[in-house]
């Protein structure tokens, strides 16, 4: 016959319980104390907190810790919030104590991996695998308030916003709405950024150009069709093969609206490549081989029935011009 203490235990999600839960569970305080002896079946992860295993917690087990040993009212936030809402990190998460965010008015400590920040700004939680996670906006900028590294920052914020899980504009907001410590390294970032992640995007592709055999394009080319509709703007172009190269730059200043321009440039025979902002900085050696391919590619397929308007258009020219 089961017992139902043992099934009820079976239950817990991640294995990690608090002790109150144990002992309402009936199971009394003596025996979860022996049970987390050096040599018992436990493991005590945080105070009043229990991983019923006696093994090291994995991260998604000391999230779980986290949010017992603070209550109810807590909010994961940062890179394992980010994580959670499939933000994609640089680098791992798993050294990083577990940001959370709780109420003001309470009085818990930070300990051990856990990192308890008090506010009167408390987000409504996302509740993702069962744990309560703050908006990505808000999650974004409490790992960037956080994060002594400037590249692994800019990285933080480019990828948000050219993937655009956040824009400029709200990121500013959010920062000015939060708690102001460690805000003035992510405001910096985004007065380099300017209004737009494009130089820092065509910058690092740039560079990657100057550094490969692939000829030189001519950069910020409106490509129109034959009877001189715009189809997109092609933040790269090799006219004499009709590549397009797309890093998201001409879609990130905050008056144009992001657009898709693959589906109708390749409908006129033109090769288009696409790289994401996190791909572009953190993969350039394979970004090089699959521009060298495209461009091989391109220069094998029919000529484009496209025009390319090669002078180079400002951003706020090319904006207007793409709405």
């Amino acid at each position: 016959m089961n017992n139902p203490v043992t099934a009820s235990i079976e239950q817990i999600d991640d294995h990690v319980t608090s002790v109150a839960s144990l002992r309402a569970a009936g199971i009394s305080g003596s025996t979860v104390s022996r049970k987390c002896r050096p040599d018992g079946q436990w493991r005590r992860l945080l105070p009043g907190v229990v991983l019923l295993a006696n093994a090291e917690p994995n991260r998604a087990q000391r999230l779980r810790a986290a949010i017992e040993y603070v209550g109810a009212d807590a909010v994961i936030t940062g890179y394992d919030a980010l994580v959670k809402h499939g933000f994609p990190v640089q680098g791992s998460a798993e050294d990083e104590p577990v940001h959370v965010l709780m109420p003001s008015r309470r009085r818990v400590n930070s300990v051990d991996f856990v990192l308890v920040e008090r506010t009167n700004n408390v987000p409504e939680p996302t509740v993702i695998d069962g744990l309560p996670c703050a908006p990505i906006v808000r999650a974004i900028v409490d790992a960037a308030r956080r994060e002594p590294h400037r590249q692994r920052l800019t990285t933080l914020l480019t990828t948000a916003v050219g993937n655009g899980m956040a824009t400029i504009a709200e990121l500013r907001h959010e920062l000015d709405a939060g708690n102001q410590r460690g805000t003035a390294e992510p405001r910096a970032v985004l007065k380099a950024m300017g209004t737009s992640v494009t130089s820092l995007a065509q910058r690092q592709a740039m560079r990657l150009i100057a550094a490969s055999p692939v000829p030189q394009p001519t950069w910020n080319v409106p490509i129109i069709d034959p009877v001189g509709r715009l189809l997109g703007v092609a933040d790269a172009w090799w006219d004499e093969v009709g590549l397009a190269w797309d890093v998201g730059a001409s879609e990130i200043w905050p008056s144009a609206k992001p657009v898709n321009r693959e589906p109708e440039l390749s409908a006129h025979d033109v090769v288009v490549v696409r790289t994401s902002h996190q791909r572009l900085f953190q993969q350039p050696k394979s970004v090089l081989r699959t521009l060298m391919a495209a461009y091989v590619k391109a220069s094998q397929s029919p000529e484009p029935n496209v025009h390319a308007v090669v002078e180079v258009c400002r951003p706020h020219e090319l904006a207007a011009q793409r709405r």
